[in-house]
């Protein structure tokens, strides 16, 4: 039975950690030349060893690796999402231990409000649009997509000026 450890790319694992510019992520939807779609191997190939990872689908490999707040999740065989819902401390990753450094670029303590989030991306020049979530979640959540790379930035409509809760590229490979 294995032990569900991504197994390390036959050259071994990189050395140096993942570098995520949250500014880069909203404007391209990659990072690192990470892009959803790439096969599990060829993301293996570059980036260094998980800090956790969960076994998720077909129960030979972990198919959701974490670094820092950041999961990357496969599916199929390829990445088909980046997820981060652990925002509070983005940008507090320690390279040594988490694999990866984080520019969170405006996202501080305390998160910023909808409103807020709405007018540091308008001044990047990065058009939004408001997407419809189920009826059941609409007192809860609110979610914007960012024009262009698709990122979704999930909002907690419940709360005082609606706190960004979440963000995540999601794609179903194809």
């Amino acid at each position: 039975m294995p032990d569900d450890r991504p197994v390390p790319p036959a050259s071994g694992w990189r050395v140096e950690p993942l570098v995520f510019s949250l500014h880069d992520f909203l404007r391209t939807g990659s990072f690192e030349d990470l892009r959803i779609g790439q096969p599990k191997d060829q993301v293996r190939s570059r980036v260094p060893e998980p800090l956790s990872w969960a076994l998720t689908s077909d129960g030979t490999e972990s198919d959701l690796w974490s670094y820092g707040r950041l999961d990357l999740i496969f599916m199929d065989g390829k990445l088909s999402s980046v997820f981060c819902d652990n925002l509070g401390g983005l940008g507090d990753e320690s390279a040594e231990e988490d694999h990866i450094t984080v520019d969170p670029w405006f996202l501080t303590d305390p998160l910023p409000e909808m409103a807020d989030v709405r007018r540091r991306l308008a001044d990047a020049g990065l058009a939004l649009r408001e997407t419809k979530v189920a009826e059941y979640l609409r007192a809860y959540r609110r979610d914007l997509v960012i024009e262009g790379s698709e990122v979704t930035l999930m909002f907690e409509a419940d709360r005082p000026g609606a706190p960004l809760a979440a963000f995540w590229l999601d794609r179903t490979p194809g």
